[in-house]
């Protein structure tokens, strides 16, 4: 738990947090949304839709999105807000344990047998979630990355070039976003698949305990709790601030 702190474009105020402590953090489109310490979700940017009204409760984890956010509570139960033309804000009853949310749909492994549930837009089959057991998701635009509890990532929907296609080395964590994925190999090095216009999909030496991707760039928290950013750099995105974070 501690201070976020944010960079890179704040013309939505997306990148002014508020005086808060949290134990997690999310980026959606034009705004963030956070796990504050006392388990109330707190947002901040472009509040269009109402992507930024998390409703009250306490909560364990969140996750943003292009205009709607989900959140698993306390109870395992999933509560999501804003946007819902395509219904990715009207999630499926049921316990669950994490949650991922994309532009228009939404993944969650559920807490009795680690399987994944999606809803929303299924247009690219994002939303059709594959077989087995789950331990980690990510989700993007038009596909949606899964950690399967055997160390095995799988990509399902649509994302060029080569978003879809990770390595087969066994993994600890996954981000992925519009067309490319980073994972956390078992030797906590980074390995990147997809497109790399902006160096996105090339990551630096060193061994990190986790990844967050964006449009064309991706951070990481290193092992000595410092973070280091690669890819587009056009507003600030990718200068991380120095110091130390937390994992």
């Amino acid at each position: 738990m501690g201070i976020v702190t944010c960079w890179g474009d704040n013309g939505e105020g997306q990148s002014s947090p508020p005086n808060d402590t949290f134990l997690q953090v999310s980026n959606g489109y034009l705004h963030t949304c956070g796990l504050a310490g006392d388990g109330s979700i707190k947002c901040w940017g472009r509040d269009e839709n109402d992507r930024t009204e998390a409703p009250p409760g306490q909560y364990i984890q969140v996750s943003s999105g292009f205009g709607h956010g989900c959140a698993v509570g306390i109870d395992h139960a999933l509560t999501c807000w804003g946007f819902d033309l395509y219904g990715q804000a009207t999630p499926p009853e049921g316990s669950f344990v994490e949650v991922a949310v994309g532009d228009h749909h939404a993944c969650a492994i559920r807490v009795e047998d680690d399987t994944v549930a999606c809803w929303g837009q299924n247009q690219a089959g994002q939303a059709t979630a594959p077989g087995g057991r789950f331990s980690r998701l990510d989700a993007s635009t038009y596909h949606t990355c899964g950690l399967r509890t055997d160390a095995t990532i799988v990509c399902w929907g649509r994302a060029f070039p080569g978003g879809t296609q990770p390595p087969s080395d066994p993994m600890v964590a996954v981000a992925t976003r519009l067309s490319h994925g980073c994972a956390i190999r078992a030797n906590q090095n980074v390995t990147c698949w997809g497109a790399n216009t902006s160096g996105q999909a090339s990551p630096p030496s060193g061994t990190f305990t986790q990844l967050a991707a964006g449009q064309a760039r991706t951070c990481g928290v290193r092992t000595d709790a410092t973070i280091i950013c690669w890819g587009a750099n056009g507003a600030g995105q990718a200068l991380a601030p120095g110091g130390s974070f937390a994992s």
